[in-house]
């Protein structure tokens, strides 16, 4: 059910996400940090930017494919949104850049395998996505946005579980 899948989603990034952040920055080398992702949120939430970097992960559609043994691979798309900040409008920008890239690195390695996921796709990027309302006075806010199928494998299903 698409409510296992981004709580699950949700949990990888709070378990994992610190990690991959960690090795952005280091990777890079350049003094940016890039820090810890202050809010995750599920569904179609609003919310305002007093806690950026923020992610939201918002369901968009589901497709399934029944399988001859009864089993059912479920695929949804997922939006997954990112939004960064800094007093600096191209420091915010490459936060942005490298924290998109930790949240699909986040998930490429560790959702396949992870229950109930059983496979992740990236299927593209935008870089130019306004989410969150922020004081411009103070921060440049950047918005992107990572959009993903996640596959799930229904062993015994019913049409309530999508």
């Amino acid at each position: 059910m698409i409510e296992q899948v981004l709580k699950e989603m949700k949990r990888l990034l709070e378990t994992k996400l610190p990690q991959e952040l960690e090795k952005q920055e280091g990777a890079a080398g350049d003094g940016i940090v890039l820090g810890p992702v202050n809010t995750i949120l599920i569904g179609d939430q609003t919310y305002q930017a007093t806690g950026l970097p923020a992610i939201i992960l918002q369901p968009i559609s589901a497709e399934d494919a029944l399988w001859a043994t009864g089993k059912k691979d479920v695929s949804y798309r997922v939006a997954i949104g990112v939004a960064t900040t800094d007093t600096d409008e191209d420091r915010s920008q490459v936060k942005l850049w490298r924290t998109i890239r930790a949240v699909e690195n986040v998930f490429e390695i560790y959702a396949p395998g992870s229950v109930p996921i059983i496979n992740y796709q990236t299927i593209g990027i935008d870089y130019k996505v306004s989410l969150f309302e922020i004081d411009e006075d103070k921060s440049t806010e950047k918005g992107g946005v990572l959009s993903a199928l996640v596959v799930e494998r229904l062993d015994s299903y019913t049409s309530t579980q999508i």
